[in-house]
């Protein structure tokens, strides 16, 4: 009897030390997880989160369904991971709050009439003939990003409608077209060229064409450090087999020169292709105003791709005003 009573003391001093271990793990993490509110995205631009709300549809991965994870993360954070374009304001604090969903909505609207103002005299196409290639991520924070070329497409758009040029974004699914007609990968350029004819036939004020890629190298090669500041290296392609060749690279060499003055050592070389196994024209025959601009590598960050594309721009800005 005694013996039963024990192990019955016993058992029960085992749930009671259960649950104060476990209680104990839960305040540890709700501290842990308050203490990560406090937090700010290192490298944070609230430009460069401006542009990703404003373009969430194509950069931000949409969760459907809310779990009992979920549910406790958005009490916990206070935000919405169903939302997670939430994250991408400074802090998580403050993030689920009305103010931020008010200019969220605010950002959404102004782009869309601005897009409806600009859209009727584009100067700059920015297409981008490989849409998918893509960026690292440059923080947990981004864990809901996916960063592609069209990002950098994006944020040049942004600074040269800004710079009062107007431009516009190349919207329609490549890789959607090249499926669809039963082509190769390499059947991309003739899709883009397609869409180009059309965007001009649409829009007669289209000057300037601008093919933006991203490299396959290591970030050896790829990134540059100066005052303080990282950027992604751009590499500038011209196809040798084109007929407006020198007229091309009279063009780029312009752009590419501007770039190394203003960021010494941002460029990494201007590439010219020819023969068998390349394109050697890419598009470029289209326009002697057609570059293809290779911005970075698959390891760079978000933040480095904005810093090089801002010096981009401000590099048409004075080339096309």
């Amino acid at each position: 009897m005694k013996q039963r009573f024990i192990a019955k003391h016993k058992k029960k001093h085992k749930k009671i030390k259960f649950f104060f271990l476990f209680l104990l793990f839960c305040l540890s993490l709700c501290a842990s997880l308050r203490f990560c509110a406090t937090l700010q995205l290192e490298g944070n631009h609230q430009e460069l989160l401006d542009i990703l709300l404003s373009h969430s549809n194509s950069f931000i991965a949409k969760k459907e369904k809310s779990t009992f994870l979920t549910k406790a993360i958005s009490y916990l954070l206070q935000i919405d991971v169903k939302r997670p374009s939430t994250l991408l304001y400074t802090g998580y604090q403050g993030v689920f709050q009305e103010e931020n969903s008010q200019k969220q909505e605010v950002i959404s609207k102004e782009v869309q009439e601005e897009n409806s103002l600009l859209l009727h005299s584009p100067r700059v196409y920015i297409y981008n003939t490989h849409q998918k290639e893509a960026y690292q991520p440059s923080s947990f924070l981004e864990y809901s990003v996916s960063p592609n070329v069209m990002l950098a497409s994006y944020i040049l758009k942004e600074q040269l409608d800004k710079s009062g040029i107007p431009a516009m974004v190349e919207e329609k699914d490549v890789q959607a077209e090249v499926s669809r007609l039963g082509k190769k990968y390499y059947y991309s350029y003739t899709v883009s060229r397609q869409f180009m004819e059309t965007a001009k036939l649409e829009n007669p004020t289209l000057e300037y064409f601008i093919d933006v890629h991203r490299d396959s190298i290591p970030k050896s090669l790829s990134y540059l450090e100066k005052d303080g500041k990282g950027y992604a290296k751009i590499l500038f392609i011209i196809g040798k087999e084109n007929p407006n060749y020198q007229e091309n690279y009279a063009f780029t060499k312009r752009i590419f020169d501007l770039m190394e003055s203003k960021v010494p050592g941002i460029t990494r070389s201007i590439y010219e292709k020819e023969g068998a196994g390349v394109d050697g024209v890419y598009n470029q025959d289209f326009s002697p105003q057609t570059i293809l601009a290779e911005i970075g590598g698959e390891e760079n960050t978000v933040d480095e791709v904005y810093n090089t594309t801002l010096v981009l721009a401000e590099v048409l800005k004075e080339v096309i005003g």
